[in-house]
């Protein structure tokens, strides 16, 4: 029994021993795979902070957009009431006054209103120079036909 015992012990040293091996080796692989894992750590770091810094200058473009169409809309808008204010005035002499006054109360107007005014506008004096054209051709006319009739009665007092 004694001899077994010592078998025993001798053998389970040798299975715990095996044992210990067994997690030292386990170990060193988990402690190499985990400093493998740490040695990437900064290099995925590095890559997440850089997409999350693409997307903040993606966002931040993004951003400007808006106020920069608004920029744009706020050109137009000014030029479109420039443009209606020059056509407009350009029969009538205004007041500066006037002008400052109607050009304030147009800079609150939305630019889609501005340019219905302006189209509007110049739809009224094309069709007012349409008209003017029409009266001009018809004294044209009136005349050319009246000097016929006048070098026709010329040509026959000469004549006689």
């Amino acid at each position: 029994m004694a001899d077994k015992k010592k078998a025993t012990r001798g053998g389970g040293a040798k299975h715990a021993t095996n044992d210990l091996r067994d997690k030292v080796e386990r170990l060193v692989f988990e402690k190499s795979a985990l400093q493998s894992r740490l040695r990437e750590l900064p290099l995925r770091h590095q890559e997440v902070v850089n997409g999350l810094k693409a997307q903040v200058e993606e966002l931040q473009g993004k951003l400007a957009q808006p106020h920069a169409l608004e920029h744009v809309l706020h050109k137009v808008s000014h030029g479109i009431m420039d443009l209606y204010l020059e056509v407009r005035d350009r029969k009538e002499m205004r007041d500066a006054a006037v002008i400052t006054r109607d050009k304030d109360s147009m800079a609150r107007t939305s630019p889609s209103v501005l340019l219905s005014m302006l189209r509007t506008h110049l739809r009224a004096d094309l069709a007012s120079h349409e008209d003017c054209e029409l009266d001009l051709r018809a004294q044209l006319k009136l005349a050319a036909s009246e000097n016929a009739r006048h070098i026709s009665a010329l040509q026959d007092r000469m004549a006689s």
